[in-house]
Parts: structure tokens; sequence; C-alpha cells
């Protein structure tokens, strides 16, 4: 924990520049920290014309699950509402650090987007998700972006994961100005944010 403490330390300290342009570097356009008691979080109307890309900085998202395993998922959001209307085609190539495997991942999913397969969160000795998202929102017909991860996969039989993705979204003219970052499982009703922090920063 104490590495990651730091980071988020560096992150606040080097990279808050909170509504200010710093001639390229990047400014931080919104955050929720210590997420928790809600099984998603969306953030609307941050993605503008005033910045041409953005990254997305999710710190050590977990579960409250004591039910099982929930998977981590992403919709693209406009106007307030889920786009639903196209697939996510996505390619993810992720690496065990517990075994010698590596999977290479490459499907269509309809109005959802996977995020660091396998995915999996539960409350078994801490399970998250840390990761790096870039996108540029403002391209007329098909967003491209990419990701890079970190999931710790706590429990018994399961592997740590480490890998990247690169999505791509056919917005069909609709402009895209957020995100939802959300948690499904199996059980009923969904498990909920059990910690972790959502960064988003803007780059001109």
């Amino acid at each position: 924990m104490g590495k990651w403490n730091n980071y988020v330390i560096w992150i606040e300290k080097t990279m808050s520049y909170v509504g200010k342009g710093q001639a390229g570097n990047p400014v931080l356009i919104a955050s929720d920290i210590n997420i928790n008691g809600a099984s998603s979080v969306s953030f609307d109307d941050v993605f503008t014309s005033d910045f041409n890309w953005y990254e997305i900085y999710m710190y050590e998202l977990q579960s409250d699950s004591t039910t099982g395993d929930t998977y981590l998922r992403m919709n693209l959001r406009a106007g307030g509402s889920d786009l639903t209307a196209n697939d996510y085609d996505q390619a993810w190539q992720l690496h065990s650090f517990n075994t010698s495997s590596s999977v290479f991942h490459n499907y269509a999913s309809t109005t959802t987007l996977q995020v660091a397969p396998p995915s999996r969160l539960d409350n078994d000795d801490g399970s998250s998700c840390t990761a790096v998202m870039r996108i540029d929102p403002n391209t007329p017909n098909v967003i491209f972006f990419y990701i890079d991860y970190l999931l710790i996969d706590a429990g018994a039989g399961n592997n740590d994961w480490g890998g990247r993705g690169a999505i791509g979204y056919d917005n069909s003219g609709t402009a895209v100005d957020g995100f939802k970052i959300y948690l499904t499982t199996s059980s009923s009703p969904n498990e909920d944010f059990n910690g972790g922090a959502i960064y988003i920063f803007g780059y001109k």
C-alpha cells in the first residue's frame, strides 16, 4: 500500500491543476475519491472540445462482495445516458503474475466494455483494479481508446493479472461527453464499490 499511497500523493502534487491551463500539461477535470456505497459512478459532461484527449486514472477500485465475484464494467455516455446502440470492439492481451499464462481476447460486447479482464473483484484479501485509460472522445466516427492495468484477483486459486487493451466504439455522430464505471454480478442486488478513486485529466 505504501508505494501506491506515494503514487496518489505524487498525482495530487504534480497534476492537480484544477481548471488551469498549463501549456500542454494535464488539467484535472474531475475526480471521485474513496468510492463506496454504490454499484456505479458516472461522470457526465467531462469530455468537451476544450481538450484534445483525456487520461482516466482508476486507483485500487474494490468491491464489497460477500457472495462471490463481481465484474468491473464501463459504458460511454452522452447527455446523461448510457450509449447502447453499438458494440465495443475489444482486443486485450493479459499476463498472469502467478503462472506463465498469457491470454489474448478479441471480441465485441454490446453496450458494455469489459475493464481489465478477467475483471473479477471480490472482498477476498482485497481484490483491486488499478488502470490508466487514454481516450480521444472528439473523433467524429469511431472512438479509439487504450487501457493499461493491474488486476489483483485475490482469493484461492485466482491469479494476479497485468495487461492492456485497445477498444473501438462507433459513436455514429453522437457526441460522447462522459462515462460510467460499474460493477455487475450474477447475484442480486449488484455489489457496491468498497474503496478506490478515479481521476480524469485533460490534455490540450
